[in-house]
């Protein structure tokens, strides 16, 4: 089954799992995507895809291979984003 939609709020049930052992970052939050190694960026929106929970991550500085490769793609109506789950991103590390 394969649904994707955009989501600016959202609801974990058996039918969008969060593979995150974090919790669901909230919209605007800043987040580290690990996958690929794309780094920091902020949640923008939420989708669901295969029943998983992901989110929209509108990345701060982007890969130059990311950007020639995405150059002019939209995902789910958001330019410029990452679409990752929840094992793809992480937390940043506290300022001190």
């Amino acid at each position: 089954m394969f649904t994707s939609y955009d989501m600016k709020e959202f609801e974990v049930t058996e039918k969008s799992k969060w593979s995150g052992k974090e919790p669901v970052p909230a919209i605007g939050e800043r987040v580290i995507v690990t996958m690929n190694r794309l780094g920091p960026g902020t949640v923008e929106a939420y989708f669901i895809e295969d029943t998983f929970l992901g989110v929209y991550v509108k990345l701060e500085n982007p890969p130059e291979w990311w950007i020639k490769q995405t150059k002019g793609k939209t995902f789910g109506r958001r330019t410029g984003c990452a679409m990752v789950f929840g094992l793809e991103i992480k937390r940043p590390e506290p300022q001190q």
